[in-house]
């Protein structure tokens, strides 16, 4: 199916924006078909600043209204304790935020960027989007990440070559009580890899209060390079920190 065609069916439409790539081209592609559109930004103690001036600089360079909107995510037991199924309670707050607000301006048709390349068996949220009436056009119409980090290349988005990027809740032990002070360090933490120039990683929180640092392979040379640096930054949030080997690969 035609995303282009499939988006002019439609005369008005709400985007959840994340801040990354997905959901900023069809936030462009909307823009573009659509007379009438909005964006929606979630914010909570899950999504680092970085993702929220992401999402007002792709909402102001396409000329679209975006409203942010505050969530105490961790008020809700089901996402706090960080259980097998936290992921889905967490989808259905935000998405459920959305939509209300959504449905309040006059909205019926609400839209998320998830694409033709996820796996849905491994994305529990995906189920909270159909119980909120969460619609993923690029999904939908079979458009895979390549092609939507091509489409946002050309479209002259800023974030199309942005690394994907997961909540900080899943850097957190899971089982364990998800505190604000775990994420506000990791937070704290990966904003310093980034202002040395290092673009796709994760530190995840092991248990005991250890580090585990994930990094692209292309990256992996400078990380040994900057090691004492690092080290210095971290030790002082972290009893260890170790490397993940299995180094993460481009999207």
């Amino acid at each position: 199916m035609d995303i282009e065609k499939y988006l002019s069916s439609f005369d008005r439409a709400a985007i959840a924006l994340s801040g990354g790539v997905d959901s900023a081209y069809l936030l462009y592609l909307a823009k573009k078909n659509i007379k009438d559109v909005k964006a929606y930004f979630v914010s909570t103690v899950f999504q680092p600043d970085f993702e929220k001036r992401d999402a007002i600089e792709i909402a102001a360079a396409l000329s679209v209204d975006l409203e942010i909107i505050e969530v105490d995510i961790l008020e809700n037991p089901s996402v706090s304790c960080n259980c097998g199924d936290r992921c889905y309670h967490c989808k259905k707050e935000i998405m459920g935020a959305i939509a209300k607000r959504a449905y309040n301006d006059g909205y019926r048709a609400i839209f998320d960027g998830t694409n033709g390349s996820d796996d849905l068996s491994d994305r529990p949220g995906f189920y909270a989007l159909e119980e909120e009436g969460i619609v993923s056009p690029l999904y939908e119409c079979g458009i895979t990440k390549r092609e939507v980090r091509e489409g946002a290349r050309k479209a002259g988005l800023s974030c199309h070559d942005k690394p994907s990027y997961a909540c900080l809740a899943t850097r957190e032990v899971e089982f364990s009580q998800i505190k604000v002070k775990n994420l506000k360090e990791t937070e704290r933490s990966e904003d310093y890899l980034r202002s040395l120039g290092f673009r796709d990683f994760r530190i995840r929180r092991m248990e005991e209060g250890c580090a585990l640092l994930e990094i692209n392979s292309k990256e992996l040379a400078k990380l040994i390079e900057k090691r004492e640096e690092i080290l210095a930054k971290l030790l002082p949030l972290y009893k260890k920190v170790y490397l993940n080997l299995e180094t993460r690969e481009d999207e």
